[in-house]
């Protein structure tokens, strides 16, 4: 407990747009016992790998602080990678706007970091893009009981509401100023 009020103390101290999650996975099961074990999982994003560090050490800093302060031993296990932050390739998502435009669907283009992900890392070796797509999940709000029973993808209404899996962003000539790399 006095690890995650650290943690919630902490993030009014963190960079901004930063996410910090926790759970308490294990802790006991009686009322009036302190447990001989707990156990907590963290998920951790920036927009900015920069971020994600600074992240990293104050979290780390608040568990270190609650096992200080309680006499109790400490281990972390990472789980998974580190994702960077995306880079969107403006010329590919000029290219994805105007296909999807051609489709009679509305594309917001913006250079603001969105999250960290594992499509970040591939964006810092190649040009790329990575378009969100949103659907219907009925007025729920995010991180809820009930959007996670809209996760799953729902048919569409129309024709209309897929084309963007399967449409290029290429036309059919590559247009001059594309690097070699970004080519298909």
């Amino acid at each position: 407990m006095i690890a995650q009020t650290a943690v919630a103390l902490a993030r009014q101290r963190l960079p901004p747009r930063s996410v910090v999650s926790t759970i308490t996975t294990e802790g006991g099961s009686a009322v009036n016992v302190i447990p001989a074990r707990t156990r907590a999982a963290i998920e951790m994003r920036s927009p900015s790998l920069d971020g994600l560090r600074v992240i990293q050490r104050r979290v780390r800093a608040c568990l270190e602080a609650g096992a200080l302060a309680t006499g109790c031993a400490l281990e972390l296990t990472p789980v998974g990678n580190d994702f960077a932050d995306l880079r969107q390739d403006t010329s590919l998502s000029a290219f994805y706007r105007d296909a999807m435009i051609s489709r009679g669907r509305e594309v917001k283009v913006t250079d603001a970091a969105v999250a960290s992900t594992d499509m970040g890392n591939v964006s810092h070796l190649v040009p790329s893009i990575h378009p969100l797509l949103g659907y219907d999940v009925g007025g729920a709000r995010r991180c809820t009981p009930p959007r996670s029973r809209t996760t799953a993808p729902r048919p569409p209404r129309t024709g209309r509401s897929w084309t963007a899996r399967s449409a290029s962003p290429w036309p059919r000539r590559v247009p001059r100023g594309i690097p070699p790399n970004a080519r298909a």
